[in-house]
């Protein structure tokens, strides 16, 4: 699923032959007042909703999203998969390209092409990131909604320089941010595997949700709020770093990350990174 969208990525390659952004679409994928503007300095431009069927999500230009009661400030409404309200809160990324870790956010990247809607459950962005020493990194979000799986699917790809590794840092905080159970599926999704989170208070069974690794990540952790956040988001330390161990269950304020690393890297060609998010409606044992 993770690569289905070439006739809209040709779009996204070449957003300089448009002479304007493209319009966003029906009404409810209008750009929104950016909610988020307290992330960072200077704010983070447009917010789109993407939706299909019961499944919503609010992403910025750089690939975030996220917002509970207890996560503020949020990026729009957050992410429900046929839920009331919003169970994640906080979704980022992270880059190396031989330096030091960078946040895809306001301080350290620039939007060429900010959040745009091309459909009602489809969108990207393009910004351009990092500091002398690391090169010119350009990544392309792709952006996608599937009602029927009940998924939203993240395309990221790189260009412009050789990346050295990547992180997809999620927090979900299912009806509240403590109590939330977790466990490590090696190899669910067809790839190093996924991140299923319920509530074990609330509806344990047939509340719960992922976030699934869809093209090959070397690791992944999950940890205790903030320890996994501070851990990546380190401006002290010079240099990418693997995540730290971790048991395969969980239980108390949780959030996960993906590690993905690469060698070798032509910074001419596209360094493609893919995950999701979505409800998983299996039965618990």
């Amino acid at each position: 699923m993770q690569r289905l969208f070439s006739f809209m990525l040709a779009f996204s390659l070449c957003p300089f032959c448009l002479s304007a952004p493209a319009a966003a679409g029906a009404g409810s994928n209008l750009p929104i007042l950016d909610l988020a503007q307290g992330l960072d300095p200077g704010g983070a431009g447009t917010v789109v909703r993407l939706s299909d069927g019961g499944v919503r999500v609010w992403v910025d230009s750089f690939g975030r999203a996220g917002a509970t009661d207890d996560c503020l400030p949020a990026i729009g409404e957050g992410f429900m998969a046929r839920t009331e309200y919003s169970v994640l809160c906080r979704h980022l990324d992270f880059f190396s390209a031989g330096g030091r870790v960078l946040a895809i956010r306001n301080s350290n990247c620039d939007i060429s092409v900010p959040v745009t809607a091309l459909a009602d459950n489809y969108a990207y962005s393009i910004v351009q990131c990092g500091e002398p020493k690391q090169g010119n990194c350009l990544f392309i979000f792709e952006q996608f909604v599937d009602g029927p799986t009940e998924t939203w699917y993240t395309n990221v790809y790189s260009t412009g320089c050789a990346l050295d590794c990547y992180f997809s840092y999620t927090d979900y905080n299912v009806y509240t941010y403590f109590d939330n159970n977790a466990s490590w599926q090696p190899g669910a999704g067809g790839y190093r595997g996924q991140f299923v989170v319920r509530n074990i208070d609330f509806k344990p069974d047939n509340m719960k949700f992922l976030f699934t690794d869809l093209s090959g990540a070397m690791g992944w952790s999950q940890q205790e709020y903030p320890m996994l956040l501070d851990f990546i988001d380190n401006p002290l330390e010079p240099l990418c770093r693997d995540l730290p161990p971790a048991a395969t269950a969980f239980n108390g304020d949780w959030t996960g990350a993906l590690h993905y690393r690469f060698t070798d890297v032509d910074p001419t060609a596209y360094t493609v990174i893919s995950y999701s998010h979505g409800r998983d409606r299996t039965p618990v044992p």
